[in-house]
């Protein structure tokens, strides 16, 4: 129970395939709940239960952000079949990817040792203050052949929850940003070798037909090398940054990208090596980077350009060139 109006949080693989869904409390009584929505992305779905709102006490919702490992957690759930079952442990790690329903990652999972098995699914991952830091979804066993816990189980942060149940109570649905790439994170070591013209980015490995990245012109890899045991694409774009933040890894691509979806327009960089040749060749430096697909040559309509100049003085404009038609043109930001 998230709030007084009797919002109620589990997984979406929980009531995925129910016809319908009733919700027991801790008094013995028992409601029918509808399905407000559910996010097979993040593997949540938001119940509501009709009851007075006197008669409803909803739990804490904390800060995932603020979690470190090593703190105390209790998980409560129905494992097989037993109500209402407290078990405690500590966050084992943070930052672990799951695989969501509908095979998208899920980013940020909180990782415990507190036993989590069937029936455990959807709910709560409380920490020391009896605030919920997360959402109970799923356990790992390895190979060990085990159907059980063995000390391996992970939850949904409960910022990822707060976002994506907001969402689904305004609308029914959330949505998420959906790029289309998979990258290889640059190291200063693999730039140098490769004479990579960034020590930093993401190298483009695959960009998926008619995505956001397709559309923007992202070019993939051509070519594989590998280095200490990673492999890194080659001959296609480095993505350097998006606005002002330089990019690392791709978790930070993930995130970026999820914080600019609600308030757009946001410009990503990369770099271009067949562009750069193409100025070079008429004795033009190249610059330090191409822009994404929101800016076009007026000319010929092309997504290759390169910025040439900075906002300087006139902050709504930049100054770009074609690296097709080489023609040089304005962008002014403001409406």
């Amino acid at each position: 129970m998230i709030d007084k109006a009797g919002h109620i949080v589990t997984n979406y693989h929980v009531v995925e395939h129910a016809g319908s869904v009733d919700v027991s409390f801790s008094n013995n009584e028992s409601l029918r709940a509808k399905v407000v929505g559910a996010d097979p992305s993040t593997d949540i779905a938001v119940l509501q239960v009709d009851a007075h709102a006197r008669a409803l006490t909803p739990l804490a919702l904390g800060n995932s952000d603020a979690v470190r490992v090593g703190d105390a957690v209790v998980a409560i759930g129905n494992p097989f079949g037993y109500d209402r079952t407290v078990t405690a442990g500590i966050v084992s790690a943070l930052q672990r990817v799951i695989r969501a329903p509908n095979s998208y990652s899920i980013d940020h999972v909180i990782q415990t040792d507190a036993a989590l098995n069937k029936g455990n699914s959807g709910g709560p991952l409380l920490d020391a203050l009896g605030n919920v830091i997360g959402v109970n979804s799923q356990i790992a066993a390895g190979d060990s052949g085990a159907s059980g816990n063995v000390g391996i189980g992970f939850a949904v942060p409960i910022n990822t929850v707060k976002t994506v149940a907001a969402q689904i109570i305004k609308t029914g649905h959330a949505e998420h940003a959906y790029l289309g790439i998979s990258v290889q994170a640059v190291t200063p070591s693999a730039a140098k070798l490769f004479h990579l013209p960034s020590t930093h980015g993401l190298l483009v490995a695959s960009v998926q037909p008619g995505s956001g990245a397709a559309k923007a012109g992202l070019r993939a890899g051509t070519g594989n090398a590998t280095l200490a045991g990673e492999t890194y694409p080659l001959g296609g774009d480095l993505i350097t940054k998006i606005d002002s933040t330089s990019l690392y890894s791709l978790d930070q691509l993930r995130d970026v990208i999820v914080e600019t979806v609600l308030s757009p327009p946001w410009t990503s960089e990369w770099l271009s090596e067949e562009g750069r040749r193409k100025l070079e060749a008429f004795g033009i430096a190249a610059p330090s980077a191409r822009v994404a697909a929101t800016v076009a040559c007026p000319r010929c309509r092309s997504h290759d350009v390169e910025r040439i100049s900075e906002f300087g003085s006139t902050p709504c404009k930049a100054h770009y060139r074609c690296a097709d038609c080489l023609e040089p043109f304005d962008v002014f930001k403001c409406i």
